[in-house]
């Protein structure tokens, strides 16, 4: 069940609006864009972003333009060095990355969605790519499923609550999938979210004994052949053991896992 709204918030979430309306696409805006990104009247949009602008968080630059201001630089910087998931992470993350040059997410689950708050990116110039900050569905995809797996059954519910109508008629068989992640430790997928992409993803596990993050190495399908897969399976899982023994992982979850048998990416 998704929270209620807080009532009397409108000007607060204007506001916020504001500010989420400053994409990796769109880093600058003029007052029109804005004011129709919040769906107010040109009067309302310049006094939000007179006094956002007053407050740092908002600059105005040539061409009468507004982008973020350093406040919003403060606040992300003091977010990422807050979290030491990514802190621990990222040098599991760009071994990875160096041994199969293959982009690697790590990815942390909000809700009904996994964000992806960290990413070592492929040198090749067919690569794939997410910003970070970039969010998607529980539902698609492998590291979603890694999600998926270790959640209690009325937040799966949430998740499929919110999907399409198709992919609500795949629930068993999505389910069914996200399962074979405790058995096998990792889930891999074939175009499930993206054409022609391909990745395999292990859970991060903590001390409370619950996926804190998920690793994930994704790329074009062509260069993941069935003798890269098992290559990159069990270089993501002894990485991914690592990180969870860093993190305080229960000793239970933290198994060294060496399979022999890999099935062909699931389509």
């Amino acid at each position: 069940m998704r929270p209620q709204k807080t009532k009397g918030a409108s000007s607060i979430r204007k506001c916020l609006a504001v500010l989420d309306s400053f994409t990796w696409d769109n880093p600058h805006r003029t007052l029109t864009e804005i004011a129709e990104e919040i769906n107010a009247p040109l009067p309302t949009a310049s006094r939000i972003t007179a006094v956002l602008c007053e407050e740092g968080f908002l600059d105005k630059c040539e061409g009468n333009l507004y982008q973020l201001g350093w406040k919003c630089y403060r606040m992300g910087a003091i977010f990422k060095a807050s979290d030491p998931t990514k802190n621990v992470a990222l040098p599991h993350m760009r071994k990875l990355r160096d041994t199969f040059n293959e982009t690697v997410s790590l990815y942390q689950r909000k809700g009904i969605w996994r964000i992806c708050c960290e990413q070592v990116s492929s040198t090749y110039p067919l690569k794939r790519f997410a910003n970070p900050g970039d969010r998607f569905p529980l539902w698609a995809g492998a590291a979603g499923r890694c999600f998926l797996a270790y959640m209690a059954l009325e937040e799966v519910d949430a998740v499929f609550d919110a999907a399409p109508e198709e992919v609500r008629l795949k629930r068993t068989i999505l389910i069914d999938r996200a399962t074979k992640v405790k058995d096998d430790g990792y889930a891999t997928s074939i175009a499930e979210r993206e054409p022609g992409v391909s990745s395999v993803s292990c859970p991060i596990f903590n001390f409370t004994g619950l996926p804190i993050a998920c690793l994930t190495i994704s790329g074009p399908s062509i260069r993941f052949t069935d003798d890269v897969v098992p290559r990159i399976i069990l270089a993501l899982l002894h990485e991914s053991r690592e990180l969870s023994i860093a993190l305080g992982a229960p000793e239970e979850l933290t198994v060294e896992r060496k399979p022999t048998k890999f099935p062909h990416l699931q389509d």
